[in-house]
């Protein structure tokens, strides 16, 4: 293996947990200065071709959330020879499915707490419902002031 000198953090994204990604990515960045490697800071969004990550040794992923998580980001680096830190494809594409590793453990005879699957479809059905009860309740302490 080649020695590690050159390392780019990818950090941000267009995730949810973007603030959580830019606040690891940075400590990320500035500990691995601290150890004397030559680092580059990069927001995922600002990534136009993953091809040009191969100028450097090493990618450390700290992207949060489905962009850093799913597995599609390693599989493509993989797919292009590059190095990067965390799992392996196959690894986050069976664990970003919560269901299917239950389903992997179990298969495994690894007990796992009973547990169950809700629809996206049910949750937001479920958030309209709230919003509306809570405009009624809005109207209704409206009408009473």
């Amino acid at each position: 293996m080649a020695e590690i000198k050159k390392i780019i953090v990818l950090y941000g994204g267009a995730s949810s947990e973007r603030e959580v990604s830019l606040n690891s990515g940075e400590g990320i960045y500035k500990a691995l200065l601290d150890l004397g490697y030559s680092v580059s800071l990069k927001d995922f969004n600002d990534v136009d071709k993953l091809e040009n990550l191969k100028e450097y040794d090493l990618v450390f992923i700290a992207l949060h959330g489905f962009e850093g998580e799913s597995g599609i980001l390693q599989k493509n680096l993989d797919n292009l020879g590059i190095l990067y830190t965390g799992s392996k494809y196959l690894s986050c594409k069976n664990t970003w499915n919560k269901t299917r590793f239950k389903d992997i453990l179990e298969s495994a005879l690894i007990p796992t707490p009973r547990g169950f699957s809700v629809e996206r479809t049910f949750i937001l059905t479920c958030n309209l419902l709230l919003i509306f009860l809570i405009q009624s309740m809005i109207q209704i302490l409206k009408n009473y002031s």
